[in-house]
Order: C-alpha cells, then sequence, then structure tokens
C-alpha cells in the first residue's frame, strides 16, 4: 500500500493576480445591460391589454378557486 501524502503538502500555492478591490468590482459588475422600454419587432405580439388580462383571469386563474368552493 503506498503511502498518502498530505494534501496540503501536494498543491501549490497560487498567489491572486488581482487585489481584492479589483475582484470585488468584478463581482458587482452586471455582466449585460437591461433594455427598459418597448421594441417594434414585425410579427411580436403586441403588449396585452386590461381586457386580455380580465378574460385570461376569469377563464384560467379564478376556475380553481370557484371550484375549490363549490367541492
Amino acid at each position: 500500500m503506498v503511502a498518502r501524502k498530505d494534501d496540503a503538502a501536494c498543491r501549490a500555492e497560487i498567489p491572486p493576480m488581482l487585489s481584492q478591490e479589483k475582484r470585488d468590482a468584478l463581482v458587482y459588475t452586471p455582466q449585460c445591460r437591461q433594455r427598459w422600454g418597448e421594441r417594434k419587432i414585425d410579427g411580436a405580439m403586441p403588449p396585452l391589454e386590461s381586457g386580455d388580462i380580465d378574460e385570461f383571469l376569469k377563464e384560467f386563474a379564478w376556475l380553481m378557486e370557484t371550484e375549490l368552493v363549490h367541492s
């Protein structure tokens, strides 16, 4: 059986390439930007109107609540 070396003795100590401040700055920097606003795309569905949302709620979302009340 081969004697196993201590794990700490086998590992190299690698110094950090960036200072702690630079590492923190990279961590908290967003990788992409959020674009707010409406984009006009041909063939895309227009934004929902309040009537569409009410119709959806009456047909699907509130159905479960009324089923629970009647059962």
